[in-house]
């Protein structure tokens, strides 16, 4: 039974607005991404101190911070990303040429006082034209002017203080600062925060929200859910439990730790996609660098665009014109000219704040509408866009375990709820039921560009399966060339549900595994059918236990295909093990926009062969042999065991072309059932059109003794090579 329906508008500004909603149980907190940032971001109290508390500010600050600062990049509105530029316009070029306008009409009306021409005519002749010259554009001399220069330093080194790349990096220094913020530790010191270990002395070192102690706990969350807990739930009860939880060895401490043991394999899930994120964005910042990709098209746009740049000023020129005018206009009726010495200084009259507000708007608008800023924001979408959209969802899937944790602590804690929804509709009785939904929306400007629901469902398949899912609704939008998302001018709606390390006891016990599905839909304005499917795709993946057959067991299973207007492939993985043999190999064929379904069944290969458009196929696979039975006939057992892997693959992509190969050696033994060690070389190779790039890893790893007592080992080495070599020991 539904007890509780609310919504809140949790941030509001001229751009953003951050909507949470929920249907829920009566008398348990709702919690999510917007609640906690943006309640702090406005300095209210309540959970949003409640959760400084528990995080500490810096945390909460970092993730803040990160989220808006690839958001103002993506955003169509540009002035928050040129907000440096356009400060410092204000303050060398329209600030000082109000207060030279104010000036130099007391010396005008002084002249005309005593005598003098006509007064507005010679201001504007003698005094104001020269000034609009001199700082914003000179029309007989069009390379001239103080607010030309100040947009061409656009056009000037990208990597210069005020330069497009540096604004770009600034942010995505933020983003990876928000990403260690969830994974890892922040260190303060007097600089500011550092995402690395410092060469200054440190004040103090901040946990991320995932992180865990030298014991393997996460306490950063365990925090998080003590200070929510003592603040969401009303006294004395919030209080008693929040003390049960500082106190040690308490029940109610017991039910938290196993609640934390049941989240932990997704936790763990989640804080790989955070590092992995983290390494994307390091990737994307090389890209910045002299010569790097990002750096190219960056250089190519802006060497086109002098006359545009030339174009905006000619506008803010043309608006303080037109300023002059109307106010001449308006003195010559309010004060002829026989009343000279009743005429005020109009600068005084229109306060700088107004009249510089007035060309900077102008300003603001012709370089939002600049065709050279549309393809920047363009270039920027095709790198950023999917990565933005993985950080928030993984962000809103941090807070969804945090919130479960809560809700289950609560419920098993205080009252006994009841866990399933009363029929409503007939025949899904028997197979669906719903606990709980929560919501968060997300608008850019005046359009919703996100919509996250996270919810706890049941369903017999034909046993009770309980799990957390989601679904997400992204808005996508081109007004720049066509890419393989999409063709110039489409506008798309991109739906995805899933959910992450699901139990599949029914299937067998101790299975699990992440189900993702998608599916976009294109607008077409006066069309017959105005909006039609564009493609359909789905994903599965083991994360834990094995699928068990009467002669063999696979215990490696993940396949993903699409079917649209733009991708069409498919993508399958799986690994085995037949009686001592152990065989696992992947094949993709099709067109994907992205290396995604790549990664899956080959993460190794998929990240040789970088970003863009695939159009082809990958093959690959590799097989381990007991040689101690093939070649001695000893049977393999953990008492002796001596195996040999090899392994080979080979792709080919239309697109450069790109085609390579992958290969593996290896070696494993065991002996005792007490000593193990296992050791292995992938190599993988391609090359792309001219040029030709490699990527290796070596791992070692063992253990000795009986476990949980046992002890273990493990060492990996990467190489690569991608016009110079690198070894990451």
């Amino acid at each position: 039974m539904v007890l509780n329906i609310e919504h809140s508008v949790d941030y509001l500004s001229a751009e953003h607005i951050e909507v949470s909603f929920g249907v829920q149980y009566d008398g348990l907190p709702q919690l999510n991404l917007s609640n906690m940032l943006f309640s702090v971001a406005e300095d209210q109290l309540g959970a949003g101190q409640a959760f400084i508390e528990g995080a500490q500010e810096e945390i909460v600050n970092s993730i803040a911070g990160g989220i808006d600062g690839v958001a103002e990049m993506l955003n169509d509105q540009i002035d928050a990303f040129y907000v440096e530029l356009f400060d410092r316009i204000d303050q060398l070029v329209l600030d000082p040429l109000y207060d030279e306008l104010g000036a130099e009409f007391e010396a005008a009306l002084a002249i005309a006082q005593n005598d003098g021409p006509d007064l507005f005519r010679d201001y504007r002749a003698t005094y104001a034209d020269p000034l609009l010259d001199q700082y914003v554009y000179d029309p007989d001399n069009p390379n001239d002017g103080l607010l030309l220069a100040q947009l061409d330093q656009l056009r000037g080194k990208l990597d210069a203080p005020f330069g497009i790349v540096q604004e770009i990096d600034k942010r995505l220094a933020k983003l990876e600062q928000t990403l260690v913020a969830i994974t890892g530790q922040l260190y303060v010191t007097q600089n500011g925060i550092e995402i690395d270990l410092p060469d200054v002395d440190i004040q103090r070192v901040v946990p991320g929200i995932l992180s865990k102690n030298g014991d393997g706990k996460r306490d950063v969350v365990v925090n998080i859910v003590t200070a929510l807990i003592g603040e969401l739930v009303e006294d004395p009860l919030g209080a008693a439990i929040a003390e049960q939880l500082t106190e040690g060895e308490t029940a109610i401490q017991q039910q938290l730790d196993e609640l934390l043991a049941e989240a932990e394999p997704t936790l763990a899930e989640i804080e790989k996609i955070v590092n992995d994120l983290r390494e994307e964005v390091t990737k994307i910042r090389g890209k910045l660098a002299e010569a790097g990709e990002i750096h190219n098209a960056l250089t190519a746009i802006l060497d086109e665009a002098e006359m545009e740049i030339k174009g905006v000023a000619m506008e803010v020129r043309a608006t303080a014109d037109e300023f002059l005018d109307e106010l001449e206009a308006e003195y010559d009726r309010l004060y002829p000219t026989e009343q000279l010495e009743q005429i005020p200084n109009p600068f005084e009259e229109y306060p700088r704040e107004e009249v510089t507000a007035l060309l900077r708007q102008k300003l603001v608008d012709e370089v939002g509408a600049a065709p050279f800023v549309k393809k920047i924001q363009y270039t920027l979408k095709q790198y950023l866009y999917d990565l933005n959209g993985t950080v928030e969802n993984t962000i809103d899937n941090v807070f969804a375990e945090v919130n479960v944790i809560i809700r289950e602590l609560i419920s098993e804690t205080v009252v006994e709820l009841e866990k399933e929804i009363n029929p409503m509709l007939s025949d899904l009785s028997d197979t669906v039921g719903s606990g709980q939904i929560d919501g968060v929306a997300h608008f850019r400007g005046d359009a919703l560009t996100r919509l996250r629901l996270d919810g706890s469902f049941e369903w017999q398949v034909p046993e009770p399966l309980q799990f957390r899912g989601y679904m997400e609704y992204l808005q996508l939008d081109s007004d720049a060339p066509g890419s393989c998302g999409g063709d110039s001018g489409d506008k798309l709606t991109e739906v995805s549900m899933g959910a992450l390390d699901i139990p599949l006891e029914w299937i067998s016990p101790g299975m699990r595994a992440d189900v993702g599905a998608k599916f976009s839909m294109i607008y077409a304005a006066g069309a017959d059918l105005p909006v039609y499917p564009a493609g359909l795709a789905g994903s599965f993946q083991m994360t834990g236990g094995e699928l068990g057959f009467e002669t063999f067991t696979i215990f490696d299973l993940k396949a993903a295909v699409a079917f649209g207007l733009h991708e069409n492939y498919i993508a399958a993985g799986a690994g085995m093990i037949i009686s001592s043999y152990e065989a696992s190999g992947g094949i993709f064929l099709g067109k994907s926009c992205s290396a995604d379904p790549i990664l899956l069944i080959d993460p190794l290969a998929g990240e040789v062969i970088g970003d863009g458009v695939f159009l082809g196929a990958y093959a690959y696979g590799e097989a381990w042999i007991p040689i101690s039975e093939a070649a001695l006939g000893i049977p393999a057992s953990c008492m002796f065991r001596v195996s040999a892997g090899i392994g080979a693959g080979v792709f080919y992509f239309v697109d450069g072309p790109v085609f390579g190969g992958r290969m593996l050696v290896g070696a494993s033994g065991e002996a005792l059932c007490a000593v193990s060690i296992r050791g292995d070389v992938s190599l993988v190779g391609v090359k792309d059109g001219g040029e030709f790039r490699f990527n290796g890893r070596g791992r070692l790893k063992g253990k000795a003794g009986p476990c949980p007592l046992c002890l273990k080992f493990s060492k990996t080495a990467k190489v690569k090579y991608d016009s110079k070599w690198s070894v990451d020991l």
